[in-house]
């Protein structure tokens, strides 16, 4: 009796956490359907109970999407992705985290540190794409003393 009640309340938790996270990702792809702050604010607690895990997922998930047009624009392979550009990257990610903080970022729970996630993730993709520029323009350059 006990395990039967266990996969039901399993398959419950599967399928809420399956509703939220449509819903909350439509509120963040498309703007132009808001949902209550408030409607999120308790998602959130929801996904809270659901278990850390289910909230990382959810948060790893929300920054992707966010910096997806990030890694678009700032490609190693585009002219927007070299060197010479290396101010724009992060005038991006400023309006970028600007608008998390005054929009959506707003409804998220404090303790889920979602800003950080946020930037932690630019600067993990910022230095692996500069890396690569960088490699490139070493090939590029001529080696001092052999000439």
């Amino acid at each position: 009796m006990i395990d039967a009640d266990w996969d039901k309340l399993c398959v419950l938790s599967v399928l809420l956490w399956l509703q939220i996270f449509k819903r909350l990702f439509s509120y963040v792809q498309d703007p132009a359907k808001p949902i209550k702050p408030s409607v999120v604010a308790d998602a959130c607690l929801v996904l809270d109970v659901l278990g850390p895990e289910v909230r990382a997922q959810f948060v790893e998930k929300y920054v992707a999407l966010e910096l997806k047009e990030y890694r678009r624009i700032f490609r190693a392979t585009d002219e927007a992705g070299q060197l010479d550009n290396l101010s724009r990257r992060f005038a991006w990610f400023r309006r970028l985290l600007q608008t998390h903080e005054t929009e959506q970022g707003r409804v998220f729970p404090a303790e889920w540190k979602v800003g950080w996630f946020l930037t932690a993730k630019f600067i993990e993709i910022t230095k692996y794409v500069l890396s690569l520029v960088l490699q490139a323009e070493s090939q590029l350059m001529p080696v001092l003393g052999t000439t």
